[in-house]
């Protein structure tokens, strides 16, 4: 099994080094990717997202999440 992680440090996805560092990490063809300092608007491209609760603090914009999980197969969210 291939894992990678990777913080995209709140980059938007369709910035330059956002747009960069999604096509760098779905060319790495893992089937788990942890990341942190994600945007719900990562691209699954093919894939499936989790993602984290919204962090607490006004300097966030909504869209951003602490930790991200994608998959090259369904996952779903499990709370005990």
């Amino acid at each position: 099994m291939r894992v990678a992680t990777w913080n995209l440090e709140r980059k938007k996805p369709t910035a330059t080094r956002g747009a960069e560092a999604v096509d760098y990490l779905h060319g790495k063809q893992a089937e788990i990717a942890i990341l942190t300092e994600v945007r719900t608007s990562f691209p699954a491209r093919g894939g499936h997202l989790l993602f984290s609760e919204p962090p607490a603090g006004d300097w966030f914009d909504e869209d951003e999440r602490k930790v991200g999980v994608w998959s090259s197969v369904p996952i779903e969210r499990v709370r005990f």
